[in-house]
């Protein structure tokens, strides 16, 4: 089974697993320019086996940060999670019977929200809190859409197994408390070691953990 990877620097950044995969992804795209690619059908060749038939495959996608990097807003988020379920339903009539399944990671805490240990910028984590709840909540009404939602906002932390809505809960707490909060005000820390240096972007061990999300989801496929 074919893995097409599709999204934003998160994807193209991604060592190729050990499986036939193709790609649709370029460093900066919003979700609209995701929505945009797949309209225009660009890359449908790489679903395409030697036969020129079109052969079983699933999706592994992620976008949606840079929608919201610079402007949090709830318009910006809206906006951002319609263009994703418009993208997802473009995907499934682009590919009707061989598309199985799509895994979607949202977005995830990076070190570079906390570089100013003094005053950390919990407007951008509060945009990837509210980003992740609006994606989340679209997939889980939205079933036919056929998305497995990875929450992964605190995958990356030394707390991986705290909620996207514990972490709201205390980021707003904090920011009721004072205007400036500083990164030990916070009762968890980003690990560093699961990122580049540029503080943004996966390092090999960080995409590790994705691996072994996306082969157990393969494996999850090929059973059903």
């Amino acid at each position: 089974m074919k893995v097409f990877f599709v999204g934003d620097s998160d994807i193209a950044n991604w060592k190729p697993l050990n499986l036939p995969l193709g790609t649709l992804t370029k460093s900066g795209w919003t979700s609209f320019q995701v929505l945009k690619a797949i309209k225009s059908r660009e890359a449908d060749s790489a679903v395409v086996g030697e036969g020129g038939a079109e052969e079983d495959f699933v999706v592994c996608a992620t976008w949606g940060e840079n929608d919201v990097s610079n402007s949090g807003d709830m318009v910006s988020v809206k906006i951002a999670a319609n263009n994703t379920s418009e993208a997802i339903k473009q995907l499934v009539a682009n590919h009707k019977g061989h598309l199985k399944g799509v895994l979607f990671f949202g977005p995830k805490l990076e070190p570079w929200m906390f570089s100013d240990p003094l005053n950390v910028d919990t407007d951008a984590i509060m945009s990837y809190v509210r980003l992740s709840l609006e994606l989340k909540s679209l997939f889980q009404e939205c079933k036919e859409l056929g998305v497995t939602f990875v929450d992964a906002l605190s995958m990356f932390t030394d707390n991986p197994g705290r909620s996207t809505e514990e972490i709201m809960t205390e980021v707003q707490g904090l920011r009721v408390a004072s205007k400036i909060v500083s990164a030990d005000s916070f009762s968890f820390r980003v690990e560093e070691a699961f990122f580049c240096t540029d503080q943004l972007h996966l390092s090999e061990d960080g995409y590790s953990l994705w691996n072994d999300i996306v082969e157990a989801f393969i494996e999850e496929k090929k059973r059903e």
